[in-house]
């Protein structure tokens, strides 16, 4: 098993075990929040806000496994009439954007991110660290830098080495 192997099914791991988990914390916190508003007549501000913040993480580390599925939008008509080479340069260019991207939202948000550590700005409701609300988007954005990172290599493998893709049923896109 290969570096990038290992460091896919690590990831993978993760990220599914993260979206699992907030999406079961989401579930249980509505349902006791909506159980509340209209059996107890009593609403939970905090709980609203924390399904808020578990919105958060579970959908940017969630995009990660997008980028890991190859089931983010794309125009892949064209691109599959091309031959292999060429479509693995168009993939390339769309990945490297991709990083770029992700580059810039991952630097921007650890930014934000340190500076709501720095002010110590609190949620309305439950009073915790804004800092952790927020860090969803740039850690969700690092693991999908990882994951174009990945694609790119993978890319420049077959552009400039014939390197042939292999594909393990679970992923059209990402064969590490």
């Amino acid at each position: 098993m290969s570096f990038a192997d290992r460091v896919d099914k690590v990831m993978t791991v993760v990220e599914k075990s993260v979206v699992a988990i907030c999406l079961a914390l989401m579930m249980c916190i509505v349902f006791y929040g909506v159980v509340n508003r209209f059996i107890v007549k009593r609403s939970l501000q905090w709980s609203e806000e924390l399904s808020r913040y578990l919105t958060i993480w579970a959908t940017y580390v969630g995009a990660s496994l997008g980028v890991r599925w190859g089931s983010h939008i794309g125009v892949e008509a064209f691109v599959n009439l091309l031959p292999k080479k060429a479509r693995s340069c168009v993939n390339l260019v769309t990945y490297l954007a991709c990083l770029a991207f992700v580059a810039f939202v991952t630097v921007t948000g650890f930014q934000f991110t340190e500076k709501l550590l720095t002010t110590q700005q609190l949620s309305p409701a439950m009073r915790i660290p804004m800092a952790w609300a927020y860090a969803g988007v740039p850690v969700g954005a690092l693991f999908m830098g990882v994951r174009y990172l990945m694609l790119v290599v993978q890319d420049v493998g077959v552009i400039f080495k014939g390197k042939e893709e292999s594909t393990d049923g679970e992923c059209p896109t990402l064969n590490v």
